[in-house]
């Protein structure tokens, strides 16, 4: 209704990397984790708006029949997931394959959903570098961005350490969990967004 111009994440970062003025209005739409619920609900409403959207996927846990566990941290989150599958199941490789399809970005959120910066370089690499190799493998196109898990700068779960390894691995962006808007001259390894809950 408000004409906002809803772009692709790697869009976005061909804006940024030619130092270019987006367009007014422009915002991208990303999903972190890949919960079964993105493709049940979020897929038919995106292709009714026709928008595209990337999702960041938990590549070690696609294909799963069990619930996220970084997501069943209580008695009352596991309660909730009893009566709402959906909510913390993982996507499919059949639900991820659609969803491509259907013209979505699909992203790296890590292998196991661990923070990165936390990580010492070798198992940094593993969750950076295995999941995009999993990823490409399945969907048989190029992964270009990542999500950090937890994504939060206080917590060291980013840092130019970090950074330097998703270069070294090919990726061309990243997302955190700070919030705000992007900006001219910001780096594309350290990409704030606004949730929406």
């Amino acid at each position: 209704r408000n004409n906002f111009n809803v772009m692709t994440l790697n869009k976005l970062i061909g804006f940024m990397k030619r130092e270019a003025d987006l367009p007014p209005k422009s915002i991208v739409i990303t999903f972190d984790d890949g919960y079964k619920n993105n493709c049940l609900y979020a897929l038919p409403i995106l292709n009714r708006m026709e928008f595209k959207a990337t999702f960041f996927l938990i590549a070690g846990s696609i294909g799963k029949d069990e619930p996220f566990k970084h997501l069943l941290w209580d008695q009352a989150s596991s309660a909730f997931f009893s009566k709402h599958t959906e909510t913390r199941l993982p996507l499919s490789w059949e639900d991820v394959t659609v969803m491509q399809c259907c013209g979505m970005e699909i992203g790296s959120h890590g292998l196991t959903h661990r923070s990165i910066g936390y990580l010492g370089r070798e198992a940094a690499q593993r969750e950076i570098f295995e999941s995009k190799e999993i990823l490409e493998d399945a969907i048989s196109s190029k992964v270009k961005s990542f999500s950090y898990p937890f994504g939060s700068v206080i917590y060291n779960d980013f840092n130019a350490h970090t950074a330097n390894i998703l270069r070294d691995a090919g990726y061309e962006s990243a997302c955190t969990t700070e919030i705000g808007a992007v900006a001219k001259g910001d780096s594309v390894y350290e990409l704030r967004r606004i949730p929406v809950r």
